[in-house]
């Protein structure tokens, strides 16, 4: 399972953990989609996620 990080609350034990980063030329254009980044497990357990949209801040 891969999950964003900034989403990622808790995992049970047993899981082990790796990260997954995904760079190409479209992500260094922001021409991207998808997350960059990704957290992964393995194994068995489960893995809390809530939902993480970066919103734009306002100047005004």
């Amino acid at each position: 399972m891969y999950t964003d990080p900034n989403a990622t609350v808790a995992w049970s034990d047993g899981l082990s953990i790796d990260y997954k980063t995904d760079v190409n030329l479209g992500t260094l254009l922001g021409r991207s989609s998808g997350e960059t980044f990704q957290m992964a497990f393995r194994g068995n357990g489960f893995v809390i996620i809530q939902p993480y949209e970066e919103t734009a801040v306002g100047i005004g």
